[in-house]
């Protein structure tokens, strides 16, 4: 079997160009635009946090009706080192988050919010490395929690 390198996600958007603003004003990533049409629209681009090696997602626009709601089937997880810290800059720059952020029983921390067409990410950080028992074990201890409604400590 051939390793994997990365996945690299392609969002398809009303406006490149109101993408890229949205990611580097609210996330501070850099846009890049690669490819134009005819009357000089942007038709393909990207936004990123990183160039070498790429972290980010490429932009391909779409008619608005193809995206309207962005992908409600589907989610983006982006690991960072400060979760926090992405966190209180989305803030700052006066977005609202679905969630805020929380420590899971899987061993990360995150929050998740809408990007300006509707996309869902979720920003993770890892802050326990945990074994599959573990992580079954939390869970498990979570399930009984819920259906007996007793707050047991998670850790």
């Amino acid at each position: 079997m051939t390793s994997v390198d990365y996945v690299l996600l392609t969002l398809n958007v009303p406006s490149i160009e109101d993408t890229v603003a949205w990611y580097e004003r609210v996330l501070g990533w850099k846009g890049h635009y690669d490819v134009f049409d005819e009357s000089g629209h942007c038709t393909f681009g990207s936004v990123m946090l990183r160039e070498d090696p790429f972290k980010g997602f490429n932009l391909s626009r779409a008619s608005e009706t193809m995206v309207q709601g962005g992908c409600p089937h589907c989610a983006a997880w982006i690991y960072t080192d400060n979760v926090d810290a992405v966190y209180l800059r989305v803030l700052e720059n006066g977005w609202t988050t679905e969630t805020t952020p929380a420590n899971q029983f899987w061993g990360d921390r995150t929050f998740s919010l809408r990007d300006v067409n509707g996309f869902q990410l979720i920003f993770a950080q890892q802050v326990e490395s945990l074994d599959l028992e573990a992580i079954r074990q939390r869970q498990q201890r979570l399930l009984r929690e819920k259906q007996t409604g007793e707050n047991e400590n998670p850790h």
